[in-house]
């Protein structure tokens, strides 16, 4: 039921509009029956679910269609790019930190012993840093014939406290850093592909929605990947989510630009070289950011 004025600021033009063009207030009265209230809810409820399943399935099984929709125009009956993300990444990153603290919680009972990390510095691994004041670290530097700069010193602090006792924080740190790293990567990756079909794109905003989309793909593809490794080994469930991936970017760059399949596929392959290079980029950003942080 309409107003035929603004409860918020007293607006009395509210005839047949559904916000006050004064204060932007929703021209809705709640003094209704709950059933009517329930109803609404239950309405809007089965909407936004209805959409995100269409959302879904075409994220999974048609490659390219959500962006070409986009840039079509077709909106409405879908998932907004950004929201898709963050839903999806959220959910990954979520269950990848609860994996993670699962493995912390399995190895509590093994301790006190130093952290196998296979991590070097020069000839140093962490682990024979393991519970070392900072005199020993310097004497274990010397040994190793190491330069007693004030940059190394502090790598090889860092590394120490790592083996000893800041693996779990490293790894949180890791995680956090780690989804703003993919979060950048997102436009980077998108002008990739905007150089690559710079004539049949025409803007970099339509790359740019290709590249949310393809990036939801793939954490949900890695959110499955997680759920099946709680069950079963998940090394070649990785190696079959590398290659479903590789598939889906070739056929949604084909479904959105529409190019033949020769040049198609060698684009897909540079692309996606580059973009596992910038990937690794990120990874090693990210352990390097978190390492500075510990």
């Amino acid at each position: 039921k309409q107003l035929p004025a603004c409860t918020n600021c007293g607006n009395a033009s509210m005839t047949e509009v559904k916000y006050c063009p004064r204060c932007g207030q929703v021209n809705h009265d709640l003094n209704v029956p709950v059933k009517h209230l329930v109803a609404e809810v239950l309405e809007n409820t089965i909407h936004f679910d209805s959409k995100m399943y269409r959302t879904m399935k075409a994220l999974l099984f048609r490659p390219g269609f959500l962006t070409a929709q986009f840039n079509e125009g077709k909106r409405v009956s879908y998932v907004a790019p950004v929201r898709l993300y963050i839903f999806i990444s959220f959910i990954f990153f979520f269950l990848l930190s609860m994996n993670s603290s699962k493995n912390d919680q399995s190895t509590l009972t093994e301790r006190p012993k130093p952290v196998e990390l296979e991590i070097s510095f020069y000839t140093l691994r962490a682990q024979d840093l393991w519970r070392m004041s900072e005199t020993q670290i310097d004497s274990v530097m010397a040994a190793h014939k190491i330069p007693l700069t004030t940059m190394n010193k502090y790598v090889a602090r860092k590394l120490a406290r790592l083996a000893t006792s800041g693996r779990t924080e490293f790894k949180h740190l890791l995680l956090k850093n780690l989804s703003y790293m993919m979060f950048i990567l997102m436009p980077f990756f998108a002008l990739i592909v905007f150089l690559f079909y710079k004539r049949l794109s025409g803007y970099y905003i339509r790359t740019l929605v290709y590249s949310i989309h393809f990036h939801s793909f793939l954490f949900l593809i890695l959110t499955l990947t997680i759920i099946y490794g709680w069950f079963f080994p998940s090394s070649i469930a990785l190696i079959i989510s590398f290659a479903v991936t590789s598939v889906y970017m070739l056929f949604s760059l084909k479904r959105l630009f529409g190019e033949n399949w020769l040049r198609t596929f060698w684009k897909t392959f540079v692309i996606g070289l580059l973009y596992l290079i910038s990937v690794l980029a990120c990874f090693v950003g990210a352990g390097l950011a978190s390492l500075v942080l510990l």
